[in-house]
């Protein structure tokens, strides 16, 4: 199959029982191995299938459901893995890393608490302490200025 458009990829048959693929066949290199998957269901996703730089296997990885990833966009991503893979960096493995990151630095977010969480911390080692301002002046300065200032 030549280059895809929209009104070709809405044309392709959804089959009967299992997933079928089809790959676009592009001579452009940096869209090499890029696909789309249909569901018997009719759900149809973009992926781009390789031969994986740290393992030796071939690996699939999937760029996104259609229409919500354009073609566009999908011809994009699928470039955006071959710049990893011709970097002798897995896709997949990529993806993975950034995405436990990101649940790393959520994680860690939620540990320092909120900003009333620290204050909170600050006003019982007044009342501990009992230093400066009282905890009951401290709640109004807060309640007043700071907590309308930044959204709370």
């Amino acid at each position: 199959m030549g280059g895809w458009t929209d009104a070709r990829i809405k044309a392709l048959p959804t089959p009967n029982r299992s997933p079928k693929r089809y790959f676009e066949g592009s001579a452009d290199r940096t869209l090499k191995g890029f696909g789309i998957q249909i569901l018997p269901s009719g759900a149809r996703s973009f992926l781009v299938a390789y031969t994986s730089p740290v393992t030796g296997k071939r690996r699939t990885m999937a760029l996104g459901g259609y229409p919500s990833v354009s073609l566009a966009q999908g011809r994009e991503h699928c470039r955006d893995a071959r710049k990893l893979l011709a970097a002798g960096l897995d896709p997949i493995e990529q993806r993975d890393q950034a995405s436990a990151k990101e649940r790393a630095l959520a994680r860690h977010a939620r540990e320092l608490g909120t900003v009333e969480d620290l204050f909170n911390l600050y006003c019982g080692r007044l009342e501990d302490h009992g230093q400066g301002h009282t905890p009951r002046q401290v709640r109004s300065i807060y309640k007043r200025d700071i907590g309308p200032a930044i959204g709370i």
